[in-house]
């Protein structure tokens, strides 16, 4: 029954040539699929700016419930990410506009399930890496969404964290600039890959976070 209101509603917005394209689309990406972003990281260790652009906006970090149920109809909202993070104890921190939520950050550490990926990564101690950040579309190009990563952050440098990492898709040059604003650095790019149920990725994110945390070190 939903196949069938998806190729209705297709045929009603589009006609045949929507169908067929939408069901060309679909079949493709069942064959093959890819995705590919830039890996960032922040150095916990130097001053993290995070004071806020105005009075009307608050972070609340201890709230994950109601979080997530606003991601699930608001934001992201990725099954087994979620299951993960909730069992891990990740961080589901609120943006709020006088008091109601705007926008959230998803930042996990240790076991960190990566949609893109489709898989788990054990992240080494003391290393975090955040989802993404997302604010209403009515409330952005206000410094909020940089004011709730940076007390993410803060956060973070409180409880010991070295370093945190973002995975940034080239197209993404709003989520870049928030990042860099930060102090975020851009590191490497990675591309997955999807062909007929095997999947793969040019660098495995673990290897170049523990590669790129033993040289800092060293340095």
């Amino acid at each position: 029954m939903k196949i069938y209101s998806k190729i209705k509603k297709n045929y009603t917005d589009g006609g045949i040539a929507q169908v067929l394209r939408r069901g060309t689309s679909k079949a493709l990406y069942l064959l093959y699929h890819t995705n590919n972003a830039y890996w960032f990281r922040m150095n916990l260790q130097e001053e993290i700016e995070s004071s806020p652009p105005d009075g009307h906006v608050s972070v609340d970090l201890d709230s994950p419930e109601e979080t997530i149920r606003y991601i699930q109809t608001h934001g992201y909202y990725y099954p087994e990410e979620i299951n993960t993070g909730t069992r891990m104890g990740h961080l589901y921190a609120s943006l709020k506009y006088n008091g109601r939520i705007i926008g959230y950050n998803k930042t996990g550490f240790r076991d960190v399930y990566i949609e893109d990926f489709k898989k788990v990564y054990r992240f080494p101690d003391g290393i975090a890496f955040t989802y993404d950040t997302y604010v209403d579309p009515e409330y952005r190009n206000r410094n909020y969404g940089a004011f709730l990563l940076g007390r993410v952050c803060s956060h973070l440098k409180e409880k010991g964290f070295r370093s945190i990492w973002a995975h940034i898709p080239p197209w993404n040059k709003a989520s870049e600039s928030m990042h860099r604003k930060l102090g975020f650095r851009k590191y490497e790019f990675i591309a997955y890959h999807w062909i007929a149920g095997i999947a793969w990725t040019t660098t495995d994110p673990v290897e170049l976070i523990r590669r790129t945390e033993d040289r800092l070190t060293v340095a």
